[in-house]
């Protein structure tokens, strides 16, 4: 019952899947910025920082995905 572990084979990473997920993102990202922008109770400017939601949301998207690939892999 014993389990080797290959290190040298590539992890299964799906292009159309990695752009299906980012195009979701940048939908529901785009949907965050609008709704914080107009309903957003901060102090601060909420133009400024609503600009960060799509990059913060496609950036945990890249990695989430690279990081199930490999570890989906290793099981």
């Amino acid at each position: 019952m014993e389990q080797k572990l290959n290190l040298f084979t590539q992890a299964p990473l799906s292009i159309t899947a990695l752009i299906i997920n980012l195009g979701a993102g940048v939908f529901l990202s785009l949907l965050l910025r609008w709704h914080f922008k107009h309903f957003g109770s901060t102090l601060s400017n909420r133009d400024e920082f609503s600009q960060v939601c799509p990059f913060i949301l496609l950036t945990t998207i890249l990695i989430i995905t690279v990081v199930k690939s490999s570890w989906f892999h290793t099981f």
